[in-house]
């Protein structure tokens, strides 16, 4: 198969995933209107019903729910306007690849639980109070290969210089040597530890950070949350379609950051919609029974 015919089949490929995904936004953002009278499934109508989420979910867990959507939502946001397509959807991969470790990590009660104070209000941990990083940082970073391509390439993120392309070039070379060394059976290395280093090598500054909580100390309305997060992840699918995407090399950076949006939105979305519709039918078939109980009764 020649490069033409590659690349095509490479859009292709692309296009079938937005669209896809495309329409189950499209289907997300109207269920969770409260506005949107239609009937869900051709069957009940959502509409006031999704205020039914706070007694699905414990305070605690509606509020961690919001606050997760919020939280990508507004990370993702900050990098939608970047100079190229690729710069985008490389730094959401980022993006979820830190909601992931803060997700992994906000229970830790070892001393592994800076990780989740890491993300939280944008602020770093200084290296002088916690010895588990002092103990990861006694390795001379700065010398390594790794690092500096890694340091140049998300410094080319930002950047309009012509040396992005090479820069991500080296990027890939470098993440497909790791995941090389990682497959390696003769290899092992501690789960933990290769999570913390992978956060260390390429978070460990602040061009590097890319994914920040957004603490909300106000109640929260989970559905509206969602009916406005929709746009992102919407016009996110937009940059996918940008010519620059259709190298085939790039192929599986689209699909890795449309498994993490399908992971950490898509399905919980739907999966809560489930939730809601089997609650309102509960409800609507114990509100049949007691009309007819009162029926017979008179």
């Amino acid at each position: 198969m020649d490069k033409i015919e590659q690349e095509i089949d490479v859009q292709e490929k692309i296009i079938k995933i937005v669209q896809t995904r495309h329409e189950q936004i499209s289907e997300i953002k109207t269920s969770f209107d409260y506005k949107n009278d239609q009937l869900y499934k051709g069957i009940f109508p959502l509409g006031e019903n999704l205020k039914n989420f706070e007694t699905i979910y414990k305070k605690s867990e509606y509020h961690s729910k919001c606050e997760n959507i919020i939280s990508l939502a507004l990370s993702i946001g900050r990098i939608m306007d970047l100079n190229n397509s690729i710069k985008t959807i490389i730094l959401s991969i980022k993006i979820f690849e830190e909601h992931k470790n803060y997700l992994n990590n906000k229970n830790n009660t070892d001393n592994k639980s800076f990780i989740a104070k890491f993300f939280s209000k944008n602020r770093f941990i200084p290296i002088s109070q916690n010895d588990y990083i002092k103990q990861r940082m006694k390795i001379d970073w700065d010398n390594s290969d790794s690092f500096k391509k890694t340091t140049q390439f998300y410094e080319s993120l930002y950047g309009s210089g012509a040396n992005f392309f090479n820069d991500l070039n080296n990027y890939i070379t470098l993440k497909q040597e790791i995941k090389n060394n990682n497959d390696n059976k003769n290899n092992k290395k501690d789960e933990n530890n290769s999570k913390i280093n992978k956060i260390i090598i390429n978070s460990f500054s602040a061009f590097n950070k890319f994914y920040a909580r957004a603490p909300v100390i106000f109640e929260m309305d989970y559905p509206s949350i969602i009916y406005s997060s929709c746009d992102i992840f919407y016009m996110l699918y937009n940059k996918m379609m940008d010519n620059i995407c259709y190298n085939p090399n790039f192929l599986p950076y689209i699909e890795e950051l449309d498994e993490y949006i399908l992971t950490y939105f898509i399905k919980p979305c739907l999966n809560d919609l489930i939730k809601i519709s089997e609650l309102i039918i509960k409800d609507e078939v114990e509100g049949l029974n007691l009309n007819l109980e009162k029926l017979y009764k008179g």
